[in-house]
């Protein structure tokens, strides 16, 4: 089982309630900054895709969209919302995903660095972000700085969330705890797995190792999401 796998169900209800209107209108500028960046009907893939916070919301206005997603529980969310099934899904590790597809523009964004929690793993999955995208193709990516690694407490009348975040020498253990209210019945969803908090520094030097120069540094544009963004262009 991967990360998200037992509590997908209820993903997209714990991050709406939880975090509110923010989660809303943060989803809301990530969509803006890609119209902004590509032309409507260019290939976009999109790395962590999840339940389709992006991906259907991008199909809709007229991309070519394909999801990547390690968890099937997710994905089978993201089915749910996309009957038709226009969204191109794979069931794969960013580290192990290899296509002869080339995209135009690539996401790796709300935290997808984090899953990768060592430089080997990074190193596979940067290259593979590289391997799938045109020559001039452009990534929009997330690196989450220090403070984002933190717990959580949220209590409403229908669901409690925790989230315990606790550092393991160069990573951090996640553990996750929802309780939902289901009819008169409380359900409770849990999940654990590693994460870890790469140095920007780090990031970018591998980025530019690998051919992709800064394009844009968007980080400003997202203060108070607690992460550092850029748009990179693969020359």
């Amino acid at each position: 089982m991967t990360a998200h796998d037992s509590w997908a169900k209820v993903y997209d209800r714990a991050y709406k309630v939880s975090f509110g209107i923010f989660y809303k209108e943060f989803t809301e500028l990530t969509l803006k900054v890609i119209q902004e960046e590509t032309a409507q009907g260019l290939k976009v893939i999109d790395f962590g895709a999840g339940t389709g916070r992006l991906s259907c919301p991008l199909l809709e206005l007229g991309f070519d969209v394909t999801a990547v997603d390690s968890s099937l529980e997710m994905l089978k969310e993201l089915h749910s919302k996309d009957i038709k099934n226009r969204i191109k899904t794979h069931n794969e590790f960013m580290e192990n995903f290899i296509t002869n597809e080339r995209y135009d523009f690539a996401l790796c964004v709300f935290s997808v660095l984090t899953y990768l929690t060592d430089e080997q793993t990074l190193n596979k999955a940067l290259s593979n972000l590289k391997e799938c995208l045109h020559s001039g193709g452009l990534v929009l990516m997330d690196i989450p700085l220090p403070g984002a690694f933190k717990g959580l407490t949220y209590k409403s009348e229908t669901l409690h969330r925790d989230v315990i975040v606790d550092k393991q020498n160069d990573v951090f253990n996640y553990r996750e705890s929802i309780d939902v209210l289901n009819g008169n019945n409380w359900v409770n969803y849990s999940d654990e797995f590693k994460i870890r908090c790469w140095q920007s520094d780090l990031v970018l030097n591998k980025m530019k190792q690998l051919g992709f120069i800064i394009q844009k540094d968007l980080s400003e544009r997202f203060l108070g999401t607690g992460a550092l963004y850029f748009l990179f262009k693969l020359n």
